[in-house]
């Protein structure tokens, strides 16, 4: 499986890659700090490789809301998209439920149950 990590702190895409990583040993990931410059990766691909996109929130410039907006309109195959965010505001969660391709809303930090769930997930599609 590939995964796609868009957060613009380089601390957090550290600490969640190797959490991943211990309890799933075979997964690929590419990783952003800029959301924009993701989404750009994502359209000159002639059709999508990731099976999961991570996703923060809040970010300077695109922020999350503002990607997803972009990323539903690509052609291409999608990606199921989990959002990892510091955000509390509980309008962020029922807002996430407006996009289709958004399969999961978890809290920062990441844990060990949240990557099971995403994990799991997946392998029923």
């Amino acid at each position: 499986m590939k995964v796609l990590m868009i957060d613009d702190n380089e601390l957090d895409l550290l600490i969640s890659r190797k959490l991943i990583s211990k309890q799933v040993t075979s997964l690929e990931f590419t990783e952003f700090t800029d959301a924009s410059q993701a989404l750009f990766y994502l359209q000159e691909l002639q059709e999508n490789e990731f099976d999961i996109i991570l996703l923060d929130l809040n970010m300077p410039d695109m922020n999350g809301w503002d990607f997803l907006d972009e990323y539903q309109k690509l052609d291409a195959h999608k990606a199921n998209v989990y959002i990892l965010t510091s955000s509390l505001d509980t309008r962020d969660k029922l807002r996430s439920r407006e996009y289709e391709v958004v399969k999961g809303y978890f809290d920062k930090p990441l844990k060990s149950n949240y990557i099971a769930e995403i994990i799991n997930s997946q392998q029923v599609y």
